[in-house]
């Protein structure tokens, strides 16, 4: 991949990939969204990464409609509780 620092953006490539699921996801600040923004329309292998990743993101939204079993979502909130404490007591 291919340092752009010298472009505004001042990100490079290793940077926007680490950030591509909090961008698809918006979950970045508004200053750090502008800076990949800047970084795809100059990087032509990181907006093919972006285009692959957001309609891989896509399918998976369209694809996966199914619920999970009743009592799941509790049984995940106990276990997380339970490994919490035992990080906390060691």
């Amino acid at each position: 991949m291919t340092d752009h620092s010298h472009l505004g953006a001042h990100l490079d490539c290793s940077e926007v990939i680490s950030r591509m699921y909090f961008f698809l996801d918006a979950e970045l600040e508004e200053g750090d969204v502008g800076m990949i923004e800047t970084h795809l329309i100059e990087c032509g292998p990181c907006l093919e990464k972006y285009d692959v990743e957001r309609k891989l993101k896509s399918l998976i939204a369209r694809t996966c409609v199914e619920t999970a079993p009743e009592g799941l979502r509790d049984r995940v909130l106990l276990t997380i509780r339970e490994i919490s404490i035992g990080f906390q007591e060691g």
